[in-house]
This record gives structure tokens, C-alpha cells and sequence, in this order.
């Protein structure tokens, strides 16, 4: 590239528009004064349910550390019914024949 030179290949004058101008109008003028407003829709959450489990569950363990260090006895009694709770069986062991269901699945001049 050597041998490129630009230097006054197209003088100023010899431009040619190829766009006609825009000319501005006073009606114009009043229209960009009071230019319009657009509200945008608020953009709801897409995930409500996992952002409420996430809350709460940072709320919890907000409450745990700061029972932790201000009280140890409140804590270990939050931590011993977690233990408790957390180790019964979720599964049935009980007898199903001697469940009465009636009272969930009738009106009250049914039973």
C-alpha cells in the first residue's frame, strides 16, 4: 500500500449530495416540547413460588445464626425438635381399615 495517496483527490467543491436537506418547521419545534410518555408494563416475576421458598428459607436461616450466638440454650431447643421432627417417618405404619374418612369426604347432615 505503498502507492495509496489520497491527498486531494476530491477537493471540497466537487461534493455531490445525493440526500436532499431536511428543513426543520415550527410545528416541529412544538411537537419535541412535549414529547410523549411511554409507561412500560411492569415485568412480573416468572418464578413467584421459588422466589418465596428462597425468602423464607433465608429468613430461617437468618433466625438460626443469630439464635445461635445470642442464645445457646434457645438454640439447642430449636435444633433438638428439628432432630425430633425431622427423624419420624413420613410413611404410614398404622392400620387403614380402622381410619374413618367419612368425616372428610361428607357434609355435615351426612355424618
Amino acid at each position: 500500500m505503498d502507492n495509496f495517496n489520497n491527498n486531494n483527490i476530491y477537493p471540497d467543491d466537487q461534493w455531490q449530495s445525493l440526500s436532499t436537506p431536511i428543513v426543520k418547521t415550527e410545528a416541529a419545534d412544538a411537537a419535541d416540547e412535549e414529547p410523549e410518555v411511554k409507561v412500560k408494563p411492569k415485568k412480573h416475576s416468572k418464578h413467584p413460588v421459588l422466589t418465596l421458598q428462597l425468602t423464607i428459607s433465608l429468613c430461617a436461616l437468618l433466625f438460626l445464626f443469630i439464635l445461635k450466638f445470642l442464645g445457646s440454650e434457645l438454640y439447642n431447643t430449636v435444633i433438638n425438635w428439628y432432630e425430633n421432627e425431622i427423624s419420624k417417618s413420613v410413611i404410614y405404619n398404622g392400620d387403614f381399615e380402622s381410619l374413618d374418612f367419612s368425616s372428610l369426604f361428607s357434609t355435615a347432615d351426612e355424618v
